[in-house]
């Protein structure tokens, strides 16, 4: 009788961290950068093992459409690329340069950077590479930093609507084109001059691992509190 409220604790709170929405991140979520150097950002994507297609099989993601954006006085693009050997280079050490075996493109126009990816791998090789993956990185992203203010800081964001996704699932193993609902993102924060504005910690929006441990202490609390009123009421 004992466990019966952890147990009813557990049993509430665990699908709902289980099923938490896809989120993509722009990583490190903050460093330092000096005027006159560059920086590099990678771009990825988590939680994809909840994302499943009409025949319930996990999801794979074999195209995207991502719109940043980032303050032009203080960053320039200079690169946008897969990693090597990436998951998104659909093959082992593809630049995915439009000549192998999947398409990329990313440019920057006022601020605002487009980032395309068609893959043109099969079905079964992208289920077979992104099968039991719940986080993958999608593509990286080098900045020139501009003079400007050396005690400045600047973030690089999403042009998109908030809850909406411009993230596009490729065709998947259930033969299904779709968009991913219900993504969340994570910006990142630069700091010019290295003057500690950016913080650091856990980006906004993803909770740190304390949190979780605050929660169930909390519920946990609670149960032991019913269990004192339920024997009070007994005594009574």
């Amino acid at each position: 009788m004992k466990l019966t409220h952890l147990a009813a604790a557990f049993a509430l709170v665990l699908p709902v961290l289980a099923m938490a929405d896809p989120v993509v991140s722009v990583n490190p979520a903050s460093q330092g950068a000096t005027a006159g150097g560059t920086v590099t950002v990678t771009v990825a994507i988590a939680g994809m093992k909840n994302v499943m297609d009409p025949a319930n099989v996990q999801q794979i993601l074999s195209a995207f459409d991502l719109d940043l954006t980032f303050d032009s006085t203080l960053l320039t693009l200079n690169s946008a690329s897969f990693l090597a050997g990436g998951i998104m280079s659909a093959v082992s050490g593809d630049t995915c340069d439009g000549t192998g075996n999947c398409i990329f493109s990313a440019g920057a126009t006022g601020g605002d950077i487009s980032a395309t990816l068609l893959s043109l791998e099969s079905d079964a090789t992208l289920q077979g590479m992104q099968a039991g993956l719940d986080a993958y990185d999608l593509f990286s992203l080098t900045f020139g930093v501009n003079g400007g203010d050396a005690n400045t800081a600047t973030q690089i964001g999403w042009t998109s609507v908030a809850g909406v996704s411009p993230i596009l699932d490729g065709s998947s193993p259930g033969g299904v084109t779709s968009t991913l609902a219900n993504v969340k993102y994570n910006g990142a924060c630069i700091d010019i001059g290295n003057t500690g504005l950016c913080g650091g910690g856990t980006p906004p929006g993803v909770p740190e691992p304390a949190s979780y441990a605050l929660v169930l202490l909390a519920l946990g609390g609670a149960g032991f509190v019913s269990r004192r009123r339920a024997q009070a009421s007994r005594l009574v």
